[in-house]
């Protein structure tokens, strides 16, 4: 059949609606037992004019937007709203349970010319369970011309708006996900579980009519007791007088089939009923159930007496359980005994039993009627293993039997443990690492793993874990994933364990969780793997444990085998394979059966112990951390922030002042000043600001509000040299708490208008971060440590101005200053009033070159700075007779070598998931260059860089190949090459490499990205200049080398670089400004060179797409 063919066929619904069907077959059974037709108006729960409003995908309709495709909708689907399929669906719907099975019209098919693609879904299916959950299946035409059914999305109403209006229901918000279909037929581009659009549907149903009751009276004749053989009838009369039908029980046998009524009267006539008594009723189930309820007598009691002495008959009763075990606690079973006799249809009842695994005792279930021979009971059974017996009561002529089953019936409890969280307030530690055996019964396997977790021998090693814990709960997360292969021999039977997790409570009780897929169950499934007992993990300082898992007794006996409790938790081993289930649990005592436990857990940690202060303060203090974007601002652009005399940065980043002896503030009016001591230094030298605020005060007036003051920083460069007390924000004071100290705590604070310096007064009249301070009636000042610090990178010219700051100094003390190597010395300082003081010297023309320190010696010690000082700049001297005084000469360039450089970087995450997915199908290898997983990484790059302007360039060698679609693809990504041009930003050059459609091979340099250095992180330590995670954007050279995927502007993966700096060298254009490059080396690519690698990643895989037949979409 042709795509036009199947689009103008009308189309059948593919097959019965078994809902529907369960619905009406309960409305019309009752009329069909007596031939009676059932009315010809609609059933309760019939649904018509329905209608469904699905889009697929917003992704998927902007793909074939974006490249010039249509969308046609037929048979009454329309594109508005995106898509409407039908207004005329039918079905069944069920309003108490919300299960509805519903079909629609319409078509809707999709054309992307330039990629080969042609796909049409039609005529949906949607069909919804009690539990919420469904299914939208379609009929299709995939881009290979094949057609075809099947489920394109499954459904889930939770968190869907559902509204019932007058027999109208309305589902909005329908979450959907793709099913197997769906990634069949768009080529692999949805996976099983991605997110799909959500689904709306209306659905009109037919509500039901409201019922009489009834009732129903039965008398016997003879009354009371009659002889063996009698005949007795029984008369049943239904009150209003009801057509319908009546059916006699003897106990919970039928007598009879059942008798339709005459004026609301029936009768049963019978000489069957054997000795005994029999307590007989009789049921009437109204012909028009809309109209009527149905109803049931009163028990009459008919006793038949039997003087004849003729032996009872033997029966023999075996017993039968569905359905086949394991099955999951709270699934209803089914226990059915036949009863059989030679002398005839054995009439009596059946009770059944259950016997616990492991007991002997029998447990009543319930007792059902032995109707034709047959008695069946449902039954809901206790979690563990069972066996039963059937024991049969004869009404008659029939003796009594019994039967029990011999087989365990493991009813399995599946609920997970649960497991503990820690508060908010948790403490955490990086780096944990476990090593696991999994089991010793796994040492034949074939292990794996990714991420964090790798394989050794046996062992999975699983390293980077975060812990998370408190008093209550210690939680410890690894991230990738571990495989166990059991017996690749026997068929491939696989479990995945990703993203495992520890949970451990305080009483030492907890789990070990992870996503769990195999072989037979592709759908990450969080499950508790096992459950963890008396284990004892102190986080609180550097050290190890073994994590028993629990095993022996882990779940009710007979859950898995009849004889033992033994296993690895329940969901798990229930998700398990089938072939291999029995390798999680103990099913006799061999020698593998006990290798079956999971290996213990041994972990090891490290805490870093936090830095104590030398000495605590009995005062109050004050905790502010001025404003979070500051912060941000400082952190993001290379910022140093530096704490002094006595101030202190928390574990949150905020700034800690010690609480002074000054001050004067009257704790009984609440009225004074509370000063507090401490210094804060903000420094960027590449955005050129040194910033201080120094000693804040906060000053109450007794009404409720109070003013932040503080030294701060005259102007943006003057740091703790010049500073001046200004009001820096009013705070809203709520009610204190505690008397002494006495604290303030998250207090509102609101800049002032006008603040200082310039560089704060962008942030004048905002919110500031909130303020906590305290005031203590004792105060012991606390022990100030004297800290030097040099203004700019620490590295100065010959011939220029050294500048070194001092805080935390006695006041009054006299200090020596002497500069090493080759010793000088400076001035004496005589410390000034707060501590603080600059030493200033200018280097001397011919001082080496080289690493120094500077030392400040006074009655406490000496305090040491090191600094770094380079060549001096060129001069000009005039010697020409008509020659003036020649200017000074302005800084020149000064160049330092770099070698041992490294460079990490993923090309793009969307590229290389596309060159290894399901349409191009190929592969990426790597030469001289690590293959990290998401990055990789060149090192020994070698170059020259000038520091002081960050400009330079450093080279690499190594390549990355990338090959697709048959080879068709074939691009080489080889020797980068970092250019910086500036504090703020850099290039990316590299060489490419690609195949030409004709066979040949072409070959260019370019500046495939540009970096913003400013946006990434940046740091000077140890003589190495660092960026990390600096935000690459795609050239428009680099965006025709990937062949138009991806525009010019499109964001790259982010880049990480380190440039150790060597000994100085001769500056070139590279890293002198006045010297820039004119050349063509990172221009970009000649345009004939462009068109081929273009050609190659355009027409050529669109080639492909089109012989193919798939969905091609990048991201």
């Amino acid at each position: 059949m042709t795509r036009s063919d199947f689009l103008n066929t009308t189309r059948t619904p593919r097959r019965l609606r078994p809902l529907a069907g369960v619905l009406v077959g309960a409305l019309v059974s009752g009329l069909a037992v007596v031939g009676i037709a059932a009315p010809a108006s609609a059933a309760t729960g019939d649904v018509t004019s329905a209608t469904l409003d699905w889009g697929v995908k917003a992704s998927w309709r902007g793909y074939v937007a974006g490249f010039g495709g249509t969308v046609t909708p037929s048979d009454g689907a329309s594109t508005d709203p995106a898509y409407r399929w039908s207004t005329s669906g039918t079905g069944a719907y069920d309003e108490a349970t919300g299960a509805a099975s519903v079909s629609f019209g319409g078509a809707v098919e999709w054309k992307v010319p330039a990629h080969g693609i042609d796909i049409v879904l039609s005529d949906p299916e949607l069909d919804l369970a009690s539990d919420g959950t469904g299914t939208l299946s379609f009929d299709y035409v995939d881009p290979t011309g094949a057609t075809g059914s099947g489920v394109f999305a499954t459904l889930s109403t939770s968190g869907a708006t559902v509204t019932h209006d007058g027999g109208v229901a309305n589902y909005s918000g329908v979450a959907a996900t793709a099913a197997a279909a769906m990634t069949a037929v768009f080529g692999g581009s949805y996976a099983v579980g991605t997110a799909l659009d959500a689904v709306s549907f209306t659905l009109p149903y037919e509500l039901a009519p409201v019922a009489s009751a009834t009732s129903t009276v039965l008398t016997a004749s003879p009354s009371g007791t009659s002889a063996l053989g009698a005949e007795v009838v029984f008369t049943a009369s239904v009150s209003p007088a009801a057509d319908g039908q009546v059916q006699f029980f003897d106990g919970g046998a039928a007598l009879g089939d059942p008798v339709a009524t005459t004026a609301g009267v029936a009768e049963l006539r019978t000489s069957g009923l054997g000795v005994g008594d029999h307590s007989v009723t009789a049921e009437f189930t109204p012909a028009d159930s809309s109209l009527y309820l149905g109803s049931t007598s009163e028990p009459v009691t008919q006793t038949v007496t039997d003087a004849s002495g003729v032996p009872d008959a033997p029966t023999s009763t075996t017993l039968a359980v569905a359905p086949a075990a394991p099955v999951v606690a709270g699934t209803a079973s089914s226990l059915t005994a036949t009863v059989t006799s030679t002398e005839g249809t054995p009439t009596g009842s059946v009770e059944f039993f259950s016997i616990a695994a492991g007991q002997s005792a029998r447990v009543s279930l319930g007792t059902a009627p032995v109707t034709n021979g047959i008695a069946t009971l449902p039954a809901t059974l206790s979690a563990g293993g069972h066996t039963f017996a059937a024991v049969f009561t004869a009404t008659g002529a029939f003796e009594g039997s019994e039967a029990v089953t011999a087989a365990n019936y493991g009813v399995v409890d599946t609920a997970d443990a649960a497991s503990c969280a820690p508060g908010t307030s948790a403490r955490t530690v990086d780096g944990v690492s476990a090593t696991w055996a999994y089991s010793a019964y796994s040492t034949d396997w074939v292990k794996s793993a990714t991420g964090d977790i790798a394989v050794d021998g046996q062992d999975f090693v699983l390293s980077g874990g975060v812990a998370s814990y408190d008093a209550d709960c210690t939680v410890i997360e690894f991230s990738g994933s571990l495989r166990v292969l059991a017996y690749p021999t026997m068929g491939g039977f696989w479990i995945d364990l990703a993203d495992p997790t520890l949970s451990i409570a305080a009483d030492g009780t907890g789990t070990w969780s992870a996503d769990v897929t195999t072989v037979s169950n592709a759908t990450p499934q969080r499950l508790v793997v096992t459950t963890v007992s008396g284990a004892d993990v102190d986080l609180s300082a550097t050290g190890t444990a073994d994590v028993a898992l629990d095993y022996a007794s882990a779940t009710q006996q007979g859950t898995w085998s009849a004889a033992y409790g033994d296993a690895w938790s329940n969901g798990f081993v229930l998700n398990a394979p089938s072939s291999i289930r029995s390798f999680y649990y103990k099913s006799g005592e061999t020698p593998g059966n006990l290798r079956k436990a999971p290996a213990a857990i041994s972990l090891a940690w490290t805490v870093t112990e936090p830095e104590q202060p030398t000495e605590p303060s009995e005062g109050g203090d004050l905790v502010w951390g001025v404003k979070s974007s500051w912060r941000s601002y400082l952190a993001a652009f290379g910022g140093t922030t530096t704490a002094s005399n006595g101030a202190s940065v928390n574990a949150d980043g905020l700034f800690v002042f010690t609480q002074a002896d000054t001050g004067e503030y009257d704790a009984t009016t609440g009225v004074g000043s509370i000063d507090y001591q401490g210094a804060v230094r903000f420094v960027n030298p590449s955005h050129g600001f040194d910033i201080a605020f120094a000693n804040p005060t906060v000053t109450l007036d007794g009404t409720g509000s109070a003013v932040l003051s503080a030294e701060t920083s005259t102007n943006d460069t003057a740091g703790l040299t010049s500073l001046s007390r200004v009001d820096l924000a009013v705070l809203d004071l709520p009610t204190p708490t505690g008397t002494d100290p006495i604290t303030w705590s998250a207090v509102p604070a609101t800049f002032e208008p006008v603040l200082q310096p310039d560089g704060w007064n962008q942030y004048a009249g905002q919110s500031a971060d909130p303020v906590t301070f305290s005031y203590g009636s004792s105060v012991v000042p606390p022990v100030v440590q004297p800290t030097l610090s040099v203004t700019g990178l620490g590295t100065v010219a010959q011939g220029e101005t050294l500048t070194v700051q001092g805080s935390g100094f006695e006041a009054g003390q006299l200090l020596g200053v002497v500069v090493h190597s080759e010793p000088v010395t400076l001035p004496s300082v005589e410390v000034p009033a707060g501590g603080a003081f600059t030493i200033t010297w200018v280097v001397p023309a011919d001082f080496e070159v080289g690493a120094h320190s500077l030392d400040v010696t006074g009655p406490d010690g000496t305090v040491s700075i090191g600094f770094t000082v380079t060549a001096a700049t060129a001069t000009v001297v005039s010697t020409g007779p008509d020659s003036a005084t020649a200017p000074a000469a302005q800084p020149s360039c000064v160049a330092q070598t770099v070698t041992g450089a490294t460079l990490n970087w993923g090309v793009k995450e969307s590229f290389r998931s596309y060159i290894v997915g399901p349409i191009a199908k190929g592969s990426i290898s790597t030469s001289g260059v690590a293959d990290n997983g998401s990055s990789y990484g060149w090192s020994d790059g070698s170059g020259s860089v000038n520091a002081v302007d960050t400009l330079g360039r450093v080279s690499f060698s190594g390549s990355v190949h990338f090959t697709g679609h048959g080879g068709q693809l074939d691009l080489t990504v080889s020797n980068p090459r970092i250019q910086l041009s500036g504090p703020n930003s850099a290039s990316l050059i590299a060489d490419l490499s690609s195949k030409e459609l004709s066979g040949g091979t072409v070959n260019v340099s370019a500046a495939i990205a540009t970096l913003s250095l400013s946006a990434g992180g940046s740091s000077t330590s140890g003589g190495v200049l660092r960026w990390s995670d600096v935000p690459a954007t795609l050239t428009a050279a680099g965006a025709s080398a990937f062949g138009g995927f991806y525009s010019a502007g499109a964001a790259l993966d982010p880049v990480s670089f380190s440039l150790p700096l060597g000994a100085t060298t001769a500056c070139d254009s590279s890293t002198d400004g006045a010297l820039a490059s004119t050349g063509r080396d990172t221009s970009g690519v000649a345009g004939e060179i462009v068109i081929a690698l273009v050609l190659l990643l355009t027409g050529g895989a669109f080639l492909v797409a089109r012989r193919r037949g798939t969905v091609r979409t990048q991201g």
